[in-house]
């Protein structure tokens, strides 16, 4: 092979090799989809003994303001919210048992339930169970 075809070849297959890495780098496999976040069921429980079991609609988690500051609870996260006596504060009871005492920074809840949409003033709840929906 004379030196100068074999120079264009060796350049040739450089070239390939190089925009075949560059291709390769600038399409990075594609990442598989993460898992949808389950659905959430809530049952309330409300001060004259009613129970309303439904899904939370526009809400994936819940703020609160405790002593350190404002958070955003994600339901998934969480058991129970129980409110106390004088409706003033709630107990937050996450799915590992840890507890977090808070105020809640908004005043209802509204559910899809089997009947419809039902907003809930929380004023009115004793306590909400949260759970995985099936």
């Amino acid at each position: 092979m004379r030196p100068r075809t074999l120079w264009t070849t060796t350049l040739t297959a450089c070239l390939l090799l190089l925009g075949t890495a560059l291709a390769q780098e600038a399409d990075p496999a594609p990442t598989p989809p993460s898992p949808p976040t389950p659905a959430i069921s809530v049952t309330a429980e409300l001060a004259d003994g009613a129970k309303i079991l439904g899904q939370p609609i526009d809400l994936e988690s819940l703020p609160v303001k405790a002593d350190f500051g404002s958070i955003k609870i994600p339901l998934r996260l969480l058991a129970t919210v129980e409110s106390n006596k004088e409706r003033t504060a709630v107990t937050c009871r996450f799915r590992n048992n840890d507890t977090l005492s808070a105020q809640l920074e908004i005043d209802t809840l509204r559910i899809k339930t089997s009947y419809g949409e039902a907003t809930i003033p929380l004023s009115r709840v004793n306590k909400l169970h949260f759970s995985d929906a099936k």
